[in-house]
């Protein structure tokens, strides 16, 4: 606080400094770490210093204390400089020169943004089809390193994370500012822009969304473009289309004469329910553990349609009928979105906090439909945890977002936390409270399940016409 003495956390977690500006009316607040101001009554950032240069003299003041740190000891913390080896904690051989380069600033509140940039980044197929697009353009690149408006008047998704990788990856910058691609999405996706909180999920499908569209839109200019370029847009459209997608069959069955109705639809991820015990309030009703296993039987389990409205073609009439999901096609990345925010009274949506355990071996054999299932080698239905989103805080619209990303190179976890990264196991990884889960196939490409849909082909109601894969196994 820059009126008192107090410190506190900020709106994140248990919001100690809102209670104390809504308490004391002391409105102007220095964020220690990244050393930004920040103005509650405003709900705005704070640009400009005073005439005495006041800020300007606590932030050198600040940086130096910043340059030490503390050590925890049995007997309590002693403080010693940035850089000095601790024995009591192991860092994997090259793990400095690879965390060193992934750190993004905060650029107020954009949390939401790093936390998924982060996890993109670290998906090692969807890195590599990004970088290898021919975007060479130092101004972004500098735009990115230094933190101001982008200059350029052309907005372009792809082009940013082409950058944005490009710098994380290259190994020669410490802090990257993600300014440009934040820019470029407050243009893109309206919905985003200013500084207020956003929701990580909402965001990482608008910009799933908008990357596919600017893509197939490019790609419908072959005049502007080479033939090498035209080409190598197309593959990256189909690694953006294919690696998050999948199939489910849904399946409606009319109880009066069991016959049974197929449709496919597609799916890029999926949004599971917590279980009813956690859909009210109290202590006893959350006593019990929640497995993400158990979500997704939920989420295929088979449930009753309400009153007479199926209409049955062999019957001919309103019929009850009981439907059921279960996929058909498995996509190359899986992502399990766990519905945590619930809504409560009017226009309020609380949050479900209780602990979801999940596997770092994930199998989704139970989960697929059982006539072919025979049609996949058994390791395609594995998938390994590749990064887990988690939501701090107890609101929808305020919190903090960070993200547990695996380093493939490496070999090891790390924490992303804005522009803070750390080593950690995969032990701290499984006792995150988990928002967003990422699993890789281990099977080199996607599997695809080939189920009948009332006698049409599942890859013929394919999103855009795309073809489905040629093979149906994964191999």
């Amino acid at each position: 606080c820059l009126s008192c003495p107090h410190v506190a956390c900020g709106r994140y977690i248990e919001e100690h400094a809102l209670k104390h500006f809504h308490k004391s009316s002391h409105p102007v607040t220095l964020e220690v770490n990244e050393l930004y101001v920040f103005c509650y009554l405003c709900d705005d950032y704070v640009l400009n210093d005073n005439a005495a240069g006041d800020m300007k003299s606590l932030r050198s003041t600040l940086s130096v204390i910043k340059s030490q740190s503390y050590c925890t000891t049995r007997s309590g913390r002693v403080l010693r400089p940035v850089g000095t080896s601790d024995s009591s904690y192991f860092v994997p051989y090259g793990t400095q020169s690879l965390l060193r380069n992934e750190e993004q600033i905060n650029l107020g509140n954009t949390c939401y943004m790093n936390s998924v940039l982060q996890v993109l980044s670290h998906l090692l197929i969807f890195r590599q089809c990004f970088l290898k697009l021919d975007l060479n353009q130092w101004l972004a690149v500098t735009e990115l390193i230094q933190p101001r408006e982008p200059r350029s008047q052309y907005f372009s998704l792809c082009h940013e994370l082409h950058t944005l990788f490009e710098v994380m990856w290259s190994g020669k910058w410490a802090l990257v500012s993600p300014c440009a691609m934040l820019h470029s999405v407050w243009r893109v996706i309206p919905a985003f822009c200013g500084y207020t909180q956003q929701d990580a999920q909402e965001f990482l499908c608008e910009l799933l969304d908008k990357i596919q569209n600017e893509l197939e839109t490019t790609g419908r200019v072959p005049a502007l473009l080479p033939t090498s370029q035209r080409k190598l847009i197309k593959q990256v459209l189909n690694v953006v289309n294919n690696i998050f997608h999948g199939q489910l069959l849904s399946r409606v069955t009319c109880l009066a004469c069991d016959s049974k109705s197929n449709t496919i639809e597609s799916f890029w991820d999926l949004s599971l329910e917590f279980p009813e015990r956690y859909q009210c309030s109290g202590k006893d009703a959350t006593s019990q553990p929640c497995l993400v296993t158990e979500m997704l039987a939920k989420f295929t389990e088979t449930e009753a349609l309400e009153g007479k409205i199926y209409v049955c073609d062999r019957c001919n009439s309103l019929s009850e009928a009981q439907k059921q999901l279960l996929i058909c096609r498995l996509p190359k990345v899986l992502r399990l979105h766990l519905k945590r925010f619930r809504w409560s009274g009017r226009n309020n949506r609380e949050k479900i906090s209780i602990h979801v355990g999940f596997e770092e071996i994930l199998n989704m054999e139970p989960y697929c439909c059982g006539e072919t299932l025979k049609s996949l080698r058994p390791e395609c239905f594995l998938y390994d945890l590749s990064a887990v989103v988690m939501h701090h805080g107890k609101g929808f619209g305020s919190g903090h977002y960070t993200a547990y990303c695996y380093n493939s190179e490496g070999g090891f976890w790390v924490h992303c936390n804005d522009s803070k990264l750390s080593v950690c196991t995969s032990a701290d990884v499984c006792r995150a409270q988990a928002y967003i889960l990422f699993y890789t196939q281990r099977g080199p490409e996607s599997g695809y399940l080939e189920c009948p849909a009332d006698g049409q082909h599942p890859g013929d109601q394919d999103r855009d016409g795309m073809d489905p894969p040629a093979s149906d196994s994964c191999s």
